[in-house]
């Protein structure tokens, strides 16, 4: 118990995103048994990734979707590599730089995502994992941490988790990419013990990567046509509304008939009176 009360008190915010990630596990799997919904829905009622809905507002989800995990076997490998180098790094930038590098990550993740493909559904960490991951890596090379057994063990065996994470099935490639370079540009940035070294060239090339990155997420919001899923939006759309949440399901439906440009039967006719 005192092991565990040392861990907790020497990263917190680890130990938050642990039981966040269990939690939410938990109670989708409660709701997929009472509820008789779809699991993408479950899914996207707890926060995942979901390009319709980001599209028609709903911004967070880019972030959220780090904390969601449908897959036991999912959430199990991605909270082992994540807790392999995350306390490492909490404790090396303290909580307020690793939450950035972390949120951060997830976001750039999501964000290439938004880009690169259409209108899908992704949810977990890995995205942040592998900004953790890029940060943790300039850490150790820049100090010859190679060299050293126990980093060198660390390293090997992140490498090894997050290349078995590729081969679950449907896993979003381009987040982990988008969540390597995010990571790596924030983490020299955020690194406490280089802030006299830091050069002007790596915070411009970081903004121009934003920069990019928002560029394409703007050109990227429609929805192509084939890509509709009216069937999954307007299940989780009647859930809100039926659930205490009407106005905002009725917004939400008004913002996706104009993205869609649905002409006749609408996703807020559906909705009812």
């Amino acid at each position: 118990m005192r092991e565990i009360r040392r861990w907790v008190s020497e990263a917190p915010l680890c130990t938050a995103v642990l039981i966040i990630c269990v939690l939410v596990t938990v109670f989708m799997h409660i709701l997929d048994a009472v509820s008789g919904l779809t699991s993408a829905s479950i899914m996207i009622l707890f926060g995942a990734y979901y390009k319709a809905f980001i599209s028609a507002g709903e911004w967070w989800r880019l972030v959220t979707c780090g904390f969601v995990h449908w897959n036991l076997w999912h959430l199990v490998m991605n909270l082992y590599a994540f807790l392999g180098i995350g306390p490492f790094l909490e404790r090396h930038y303290g909580k307020g730089r690793f939450a950035i590098l972390l949120l951060g990550s997830i976001a750039g993740g999501s964000a290439a995502e938004f880009i690169a493909h259409g209108n899908t559904l992704a949810v977990g960490l890995s995205g942040g994992i592998y900004g953790l991951m890029a940060a943790f890596f300039l850490l150790v090379f820049k100090a010859g941490g190679w060299t050293n057994p126990a980093y060198r063990q660390m390293i090997l065996r992140t490498v090894l988790i997050n290349l078995l994470i590729n081969f679950l099935p449907n896993v979003a490639t381009v987040m982990h990419i988008g969540g390597l370079v995010v990571g790596g540009f924030l983490g020299e940035l955020l690194a406490p013990d280089a802030l006299h070294q830091r050069q002007n060239s790596t915070r411009i090339a970081f903004v121009l990567l934003v920069v990019l990155l928002t560029w394409g997420v703007i050109r990227n919001r429609q929805i192509p046509n084939t890509e509709y899923y009216l069937g999954t939006d307007q299940e989780v759309l009647q859930y809100e509304n039926s659930h205490g949440l009407s106005g905002y399901a009725r917004h939400l439906a008004g913002s996706l008939d104009e993205l869609y440009g649905i002409s006749g039967y609408t996703l807020t006719d559906a909705l009812g009176e």
